[in-house]
């Protein structure tokens, strides 16, 4: 999809509108959300895409990095990883996104 409407993309007066967020506590989760993923560009950027110009000749913008972070999250669902998978064995995953395009079209 070219564009996906997650709340992470609406103005705060367009989210204060929801009748579900009156109380505040979605726009919080909104927010928390929106600078998850602006910190993971920020890391990633600094750690990969800086450092590796040979696979990253430009940077990705951030508003690409929002889109194709929002199609994952939008279109995925956490599943813990195997016990003996290398990430779990060194402590600092305890799950991963897991994509079923098939799934998508069901």
């Amino acid at each position: 999809p070219k564009h996906v409407p997650l709340p992470i993309f609406q103005s705060q007066e367009d989210l204060a509108a929801l009748e579900f967020a009156t109380t505040g506590r979605f726009l919080r989760a909104v927010e928390a959300m929106g600078k998850v993923m602006v910190d993971n560009y920020i890391r990633t950027s600094d750690n990969l895409f800086d450092r590796r110009r040979d696979l990253f000749p430009t940077r990705p913008t951030l508003g690409a990095w929002l889109w194709a972070s929002s199609v994952i999250f939008s279109r995925s669902w956490g599943v813990k990883p195997p016990e003996q998978h290398a990430i779990v064995a060194v402590g600092k995953l305890h799950a991963v996104h897991a994509l079923a395009p098939l799934a998508d079209m069901v």
